[in-house]
Protein backbone atom coordinates (compact mmCIF):
# COMPACT_ATOMS: atom_id res chain seq x y z
CA UNK A 1 0.00 0.00 0.00
CA UNK A 2 1.24 3.11 -1.52
CA UNK A 3 1.24 5.72 1.68
CA UNK A 4 2.74 9.21 2.28
CA UNK A 5 3.01 9.71 5.91
CA UNK A 6 3.03 12.78 7.53
CA UNK A 7 3.51 12.08 10.90
CA UNK A 8 4.72 8.86 13.46
CA UNK A 9 5.60 8.36 16.86
CA UNK A 10 2.71 9.14 19.60
CA UNK A 11 3.09 10.46 23.17
CA UNK A 12 -0.02 9.35 24.79
CA UNK A 13 -1.15 11.63 27.88
CA UNK A 14 -1.06 10.46 31.32
CA UNK A 15 -3.85 12.37 33.04
CA UNK A 16 -6.09 14.96 32.03
CA UNK A 17 -5.30 18.80 32.07
CA UNK A 18 -6.01 20.93 35.21
CA UNK A 19 -8.64 22.78 33.97
CA UNK A 20 -9.75 26.55 34.94
CA UNK A 21 -12.44 29.34 33.77
CA UNK A 22 -10.26 30.54 30.79
CA UNK A 23 -9.18 26.68 29.55
CA UNK A 24 -10.52 24.79 26.28
CA UNK A 25 -11.80 22.34 28.64
CA UNK A 26 -13.77 24.54 30.53
CA UNK A 27 -17.18 24.27 28.79
CA UNK A 28 -16.65 20.50 28.56
CA UNK A 29 -16.03 19.66 32.37
CA UNK A 30 -19.33 20.66 33.58
CA UNK A 31 -21.54 17.54 31.36
CA UNK A 32 -18.32 15.12 30.82
CA UNK A 33 -16.92 15.26 34.46
CA UNK A 34 -12.80 14.72 34.87
CA UNK A 35 -13.02 11.05 34.20
CA UNK A 36 -15.10 11.80 30.91
CA UNK A 37 -12.14 14.28 30.01
CA UNK A 38 -9.41 11.81 30.72
CA UNK A 39 -11.13 8.98 28.75
CA UNK A 40 -10.87 11.51 26.15
CA UNK A 41 -7.48 12.25 26.19
CA UNK A 42 -6.58 8.65 26.39
CA UNK A 43 -8.46 7.97 23.72
CA UNK A 44 -7.74 6.58 20.29
CA UNK A 45 -10.23 7.28 17.17
CA UNK A 46 -9.34 6.62 13.90
CA UNK A 47 -11.72 8.75 11.18
CA UNK A 48 -10.92 7.01 7.30
CA UNK A 49 -12.32 9.86 5.39
CA UNK A 50 -11.86 13.37 6.30
CA UNK A 51 -14.23 14.52 3.32
CA UNK A 52 -18.00 16.32 4.34
CA UNK A 53 -18.86 13.98 6.93
CA UNK A 54 -15.04 12.88 7.92
CA UNK A 55 -13.66 16.51 8.74
CA UNK A 56 -16.50 17.88 10.64
CA UNK A 57 -16.26 15.03 12.95
CA UNK A 58 -12.72 14.87 13.09
CA UNK A 59 -13.39 18.81 14.10
CA UNK A 60 -15.56 18.34 16.95
CA UNK A 61 -13.48 15.57 18.50
CA UNK A 62 -10.42 17.71 18.18
CA UNK A 63 -12.52 20.17 20.45
CA UNK A 64 -13.49 17.68 22.64
CA UNK A 65 -9.61 16.84 23.33
CA UNK A 66 -9.25 13.45 22.20
CA UNK A 67 -6.19 12.58 23.04
CA UNK A 68 -4.94 10.43 19.86
CA UNK A 69 -6.55 11.02 16.25
CA UNK A 70 -5.56 9.04 13.45
CA UNK A 71 -6.85 10.40 9.90
CA UNK A 72 -6.58 8.57 6.66
CA UNK A 73 -7.85 9.58 3.02
CA UNK A 74 -5.84 10.20 -0.18
CA UNK A 75 -7.54 13.17 -1.85
CA UNK A 76 -6.32 16.51 -2.05
CA UNK A 77 -8.51 19.30 -1.65
CA UNK A 78 -10.63 20.64 -4.28
CA UNK A 79 -13.05 23.85 -5.29
CA UNK A 80 -16.04 21.37 -5.12
CA UNK A 81 -15.31 20.38 -1.54
CA UNK A 82 -15.55 23.93 -0.72
CA UNK A 83 -19.78 23.90 -0.34
CA UNK A 84 -19.33 21.52 2.50
CA UNK A 85 -16.14 20.46 3.87
CA UNK A 86 -14.26 21.50 7.44
CA UNK A 87 -10.69 21.14 5.53
CA UNK A 88 -11.97 23.45 2.47
CA UNK A 89 -11.23 27.09 1.61
CA UNK A 90 -9.52 28.62 -1.03
CA UNK A 91 -6.54 29.10 0.69
CA UNK A 92 -5.98 25.23 0.62
CA UNK A 93 -6.87 24.02 -2.71
CA UNK A 94 -4.67 21.94 -3.55
CA UNK A 95 -3.26 20.38 -0.83
CA UNK A 96 -3.51 17.24 0.85
CA UNK A 97 -7.01 16.90 3.22
CA UNK A 98 -5.18 14.73 5.56
CA UNK A 99 -2.72 17.39 5.66
CA UNK A 100 -5.06 20.69 6.17
CA UNK A 101 -6.82 18.32 8.50
CA UNK A 102 -3.64 18.03 10.71
CA UNK A 103 -3.12 21.49 11.32
CA UNK A 104 -6.53 22.15 12.10
CA UNK A 105 -6.46 19.83 14.69
CA UNK A 106 -3.45 20.53 15.89
CA UNK A 107 -4.37 24.48 15.77
CA UNK A 108 -7.66 23.62 17.99
CA UNK A 109 -5.57 21.04 20.41
CA UNK A 110 -1.46 21.49 20.12
CA UNK A 111 -1.63 18.34 22.72
CA UNK A 112 -3.90 15.99 20.33
CA UNK A 113 -1.11 13.00 19.24
CA UNK A 114 -2.25 12.84 15.00
CA UNK A 115 -1.18 9.60 12.96
CA UNK A 116 -1.73 11.26 9.35
CA UNK A 117 -1.75 8.95 5.95
CA UNK A 118 -2.60 10.48 2.70
CA UNK A 119 -3.17 6.49 1.15
CA UNK A 120 -6.23 5.54 -0.59
CA UNK A 121 -8.22 2.44 1.57
CA UNK A 122 -8.48 -0.85 -0.45
CA UNK A 123 -11.16 -3.21 0.85
CA UNK A 124 -8.34 -6.27 0.11
CA UNK A 125 -5.79 -4.34 2.64
CA UNK A 126 -8.14 -3.32 5.86
CA UNK A 127 -6.09 -5.85 7.72
CA UNK A 128 -2.85 -4.21 6.65
CA UNK A 129 -3.75 -0.79 6.94
CA UNK A 130 -5.18 -1.41 10.88
CA UNK A 131 -1.65 -2.97 11.93
CA UNK A 132 -0.10 -0.10 10.23
CA UNK A 133 -2.26 1.94 12.27
CA UNK A 134 -2.28 0.37 15.68
CA UNK A 135 1.46 0.14 15.70
CA UNK A 136 2.05 3.75 15.11
CA UNK A 137 -0.49 5.07 18.07
CA UNK A 138 0.54 2.33 20.22
CA UNK A 139 -2.58 -0.37 20.65
CA UNK A 140 -6.21 -0.95 19.28
CA UNK A 141 -8.60 2.13 18.73
CA UNK A 142 -11.70 2.64 21.07
CA UNK A 143 -13.72 3.87 17.62
CA UNK A 144 -13.58 3.80 14.51
CA UNK A 145 -15.12 6.21 11.94
CA UNK A 146 -16.14 4.89 8.18
CA UNK A 147 -16.95 8.44 6.79
CA UNK A 148 -16.09 6.84 3.20
CA UNK A 149 -17.94 6.45 -0.40
CA UNK A 150 -16.79 3.17 -2.00
CA UNK A 151 -18.93 0.44 -0.89
CA UNK A 152 -16.73 -2.73 -1.23
CA UNK A 153 -14.45 -0.76 1.60
CA UNK A 154 -17.57 0.12 3.42
CA UNK A 155 -18.36 -3.76 3.73
CA UNK A 156 -14.86 -4.64 4.40
CA UNK A 157 -14.28 -2.45 7.33
CA UNK A 158 -17.55 -3.79 8.69
CA UNK A 159 -16.72 -7.75 8.62
CA UNK A 160 -13.28 -6.46 9.85
CA UNK A 161 -14.60 -5.04 13.00
CA UNK A 162 -16.75 -7.76 13.51
CA UNK A 163 -14.25 -10.50 13.28
CA UNK A 164 -11.78 -8.45 15.56
CA UNK A 165 -14.66 -6.75 18.01
CA UNK A 166 -14.16 -3.65 17.19
CA UNK A 167 -16.28 -0.60 17.53
CA UNK A 168 -17.23 0.92 14.33
CA UNK A 169 -19.66 3.77 13.29
CA UNK A 170 -20.36 4.22 9.36
CA UNK A 171 -21.64 7.06 7.54
CA UNK A 172 -24.42 6.35 5.12
CA UNK A 173 -25.69 9.00 2.35
CA UNK A 174 -26.15 12.68 2.65
CA UNK A 175 -26.66 13.59 -1.04
CA UNK A 176 -29.72 14.78 -2.18
CA UNK A 177 -30.88 15.20 0.72
CA UNK A 178 -32.57 18.37 2.34
CA UNK A 179 -33.68 17.77 6.55
CA UNK A 180 -31.29 16.68 9.12
CA UNK A 181 -33.82 15.70 11.46
CA UNK A 182 -34.45 12.86 9.43
CA UNK A 183 -31.10 11.90 10.70
CA UNK A 184 -31.22 8.45 12.81
CA UNK A 185 -28.22 6.27 14.34
CA UNK A 186 -29.47 2.78 14.17
CA UNK A 187 -27.92 -0.75 13.29
CA UNK A 188 -28.24 -1.33 9.53
CA UNK A 189 -31.21 -4.26 9.88
CA UNK A 190 -33.31 -1.13 10.81
CA UNK A 191 -32.74 0.88 8.34
CA UNK A 192 -35.19 2.39 5.94
CA UNK A 193 -35.58 4.73 2.57
CA UNK A 194 -31.97 5.22 2.11
CA UNK A 195 -30.43 3.59 -1.00
CA UNK A 196 -26.88 3.25 0.45
CA UNK A 197 -28.17 1.73 3.07
CA UNK A 198 -30.39 -1.05 1.37
CA UNK A 199 -27.05 -2.24 -0.46
CA UNK A 200 -25.11 -2.16 2.32
CA UNK A 201 -28.09 -4.50 4.12
CA UNK A 202 -28.23 -6.74 1.81
CA UNK A 203 -24.53 -7.60 1.46
CA UNK A 204 -24.27 -7.49 5.53
CA UNK A 205 -27.18 -10.12 5.04
CA UNK A 206 -24.78 -11.95 2.93
CA UNK A 207 -21.75 -11.85 4.59
CA UNK A 208 -23.48 -12.82 7.31
CA UNK A 209 -22.40 -9.27 9.33
CA UNK A 210 -25.23 -9.60 11.99
CA UNK A 211 -24.56 -6.01 13.26
CA UNK A 212 -23.49 -2.77 12.14
CA UNK A 213 -24.00 0.72 13.31
CA UNK A 214 -24.48 3.58 10.85
CA UNK A 215 -26.09 7.22 10.74
CA UNK A 216 -28.22 7.24 8.04
CA UNK A 217 -31.34 9.81 6.36
CA UNK A 218 -34.93 8.39 6.54
CA UNK A 219 -35.51 11.25 4.38
CA UNK A 220 -36.65 10.56 0.97
CA UNK A 221 -34.18 12.08 -1.45
CA UNK A 222 -34.61 14.94 -3.75
CA UNK A 223 -34.73 14.57 -7.30
CA UNK A 224 -31.77 15.78 -9.09
CA UNK A 225 -31.65 18.36 -11.25
CA UNK A 226 -29.39 19.69 -13.99
CA UNK A 227 -28.57 22.81 -16.50
CA UNK A 228 -31.26 22.69 -19.67
CA UNK A 229 -29.37 20.76 -22.14
CA UNK A 230 -27.60 18.58 -20.14
CA UNK A 231 -26.85 15.30 -21.60
CA UNK A 232 -27.48 12.32 -18.83
CA UNK A 233 -24.26 10.87 -18.84
CA UNK A 234 -22.92 14.66 -18.41
CA UNK A 235 -25.55 14.89 -14.85
CA UNK A 236 -23.79 14.81 -11.99
CA UNK A 237 -26.41 13.26 -10.41
CA UNK A 238 -25.55 13.77 -6.91
CA UNK A 239 -25.56 17.15 -4.48
CA UNK A 240 -24.91 17.65 -0.95
CA UNK A 241 -26.10 20.68 1.05
CA UNK A 242 -23.63 22.63 2.86
CA UNK A 243 -25.29 21.58 6.48
CA UNK A 244 -25.85 18.07 6.07
CA UNK A 245 -22.41 16.70 6.11
CA UNK A 246 -21.50 19.16 9.13
CA UNK A 247 -24.59 17.40 11.22
CA UNK A 248 -23.80 14.41 10.14
CA UNK A 249 -20.22 14.36 11.40
CA UNK A 250 -21.47 16.06 14.74
CA UNK A 251 -23.48 13.61 15.78
CA UNK A 252 -21.40 10.71 14.65
CA UNK A 253 -18.73 12.63 16.58
CA UNK A 254 -21.53 12.84 19.94
CA UNK A 255 -21.75 8.79 19.37
CA UNK A 256 -17.95 8.79 19.83
CA UNK A 257 -17.95 11.26 22.66
CA UNK A 258 -20.97 9.75 24.69
CA UNK A 259 -19.33 5.86 23.68
CA UNK A 260 -16.35 6.86 25.64
CA UNK A 261 -16.67 9.06 28.44
CA UNK A 262 -20.22 6.68 28.99
CA UNK A 263 -21.70 10.60 29.86
CA UNK A 264 -25.09 10.39 27.93
CA UNK A 265 -24.57 6.74 26.35
CA UNK A 266 -27.95 5.61 26.51
CA UNK A 267 -28.75 3.37 23.76
CA UNK A 268 -32.40 4.79 23.89
CA UNK A 269 -31.43 8.20 24.49
CA UNK A 270 -31.18 9.03 20.55
CA UNK A 271 -34.88 8.03 20.16
CA UNK A 272 -36.65 9.38 23.05
CA UNK A 273 -38.76 12.86 22.39
CA UNK A 274 -39.84 13.97 25.72
CA UNK A 275 -42.60 16.61 26.09
CA UNK A 276 -41.53 19.99 27.70
CA UNK A 277 -43.50 19.89 31.39
CA UNK A 278 -46.71 21.83 31.92
CA UNK A 279 -45.19 24.32 33.53
CA UNK A 280 -41.27 24.88 34.08
CA UNK A 281 -41.31 27.66 36.75
CA UNK A 282 -38.09 27.42 38.21
CA UNK A 283 -36.73 28.50 35.03
CA UNK A 284 -39.33 31.70 33.88
CA UNK A 285 -40.68 29.01 31.03
CA UNK A 286 -44.77 28.27 30.70
CA UNK A 287 -45.17 26.04 28.29
CA UNK A 288 -48.46 25.39 27.54
CA UNK A 289 -49.58 21.64 27.62
CA UNK A 290 -50.27 19.52 25.05
CA UNK A 291 -50.27 15.81 23.59
CA UNK A 292 -47.73 15.21 21.00
CA UNK A 293 -49.05 14.17 17.74
CA UNK A 294 -47.69 11.23 16.07
CA UNK A 295 -47.60 9.00 12.88
CA UNK A 296 -50.33 6.50 13.69
CA UNK A 297 -50.78 5.44 10.14
CA UNK A 298 -48.90 2.88 7.38
CA UNK A 299 -45.51 4.59 6.61
CA UNK A 300 -45.05 7.51 4.50
CA UNK A 301 -47.52 9.66 6.29
CA UNK A 302 -44.54 11.53 8.80
CA UNK A 303 -45.80 14.42 10.13
CA UNK A 304 -42.63 16.28 10.36
CA UNK A 305 -43.72 19.54 9.26
CA UNK A 306 -48.00 19.40 9.94
CA UNK A 307 -50.88 17.94 8.96
CA UNK A 308 -51.22 17.94 4.91
CA UNK A 309 -47.63 18.38 4.45
CA UNK A 310 -45.62 16.69 1.87
CA UNK A 311 -44.05 13.41 4.04
CA UNK A 312 -39.98 13.53 3.71
CA UNK A 313 -39.79 10.13 5.29
CA UNK A 314 -41.04 6.81 5.42
CA UNK A 315 -40.24 6.15 9.36
CA UNK A 316 -41.00 2.89 11.05
CA UNK A 317 -41.50 4.28 14.40
CA UNK A 318 -43.90 7.00 15.24
CA UNK A 319 -42.21 10.72 14.84
CA UNK A 320 -43.48 13.96 16.86
CA UNK A 321 -44.88 16.74 14.58
CA UNK A 322 -42.65 19.50 14.86
CA UNK A 323 -44.42 22.11 13.60
CA UNK A 324 -46.69 21.32 16.30
CA UNK A 325 -44.29 22.03 18.91
CA UNK A 326 -43.63 25.52 17.38
CA UNK A 327 -46.79 26.62 17.40
CA UNK A 328 -47.69 26.16 20.74
CA UNK A 329 -47.26 29.18 22.94
CA UNK A 330 -44.29 29.62 24.73
CA UNK A 331 -43.30 32.46 26.84
CA UNK A 332 -39.96 33.40 27.69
Amino acid sequence: MKSKQLQSGVQPRQSATPVTHDQPDAKLLPILGISGLLALEQARVLVLGVGGVGSNCAESLARARVGTLAIVDADIVSLTNINRQAIAFMSTVGRPKVEVMQDMIHDINPDCAVIARQTRIEAASVSVLFEELEEAVGGSFDYIIDAIDTVSVKLALAEFAQTHDLTLISSMGGANKLHPECLRIADIHQTVNCRLSRIIRKECRRRKIRHLKVLYSCEKAQVATAPVGTERHERAGMGTVPYMPAIMGQMIAGEVIRTVTGVGSDPDTASKRSAPPAQTQSLGITVESYAPETNSDARGQCQAFGKGAEPVCDQVRPCTSEIELQRRSVEL
